[in-house]
């Protein structure tokens, strides 16, 4: 008697185990999906970004063009950078 109650404790427990993992793998399922959505959002914002710094460096040069020649010289500075990280970049996807 005292052996089957035993049992049926064991069982109750092991049921309960069972669901509370199978609340837990939904639980993780769906903190994975969020990561993900999380993720897109970041990469999304990051290449916004990115758009708009270039922007920003466009107007800059542009604000340049019109200047005086020392001003100028500071066009030629920035180019020249841009052209090193351009040939940076470059070299990285070639390896």
């Amino acid at each position: 008697m005292q052996e089957m109650q035993l049992t049926l404790d064991i069982r109750k427990k092991i049921s309960k185990l069972i669901s509370l993992r199978q609340q837990l793998e939904n639980q993780n399922k769906q903190l994975n999906q969020k990561i993900n959505e999380l993720q897109q959002k970041l990469m999304e914002k990051d290449q916004l970004i990115k758009i708009t710094e270039e922007k920003n460096q466009a107007l800059k040069l542009a604000g340049t063009l019109s200047g005086s020649e020392s001003e100028n010289h500071e066009l030629k500075l920035k180019i020249n950078k841009m052209i090193r990280e351009i040939d940076k970049s470059l070299a990285l996807l070639n390896v």
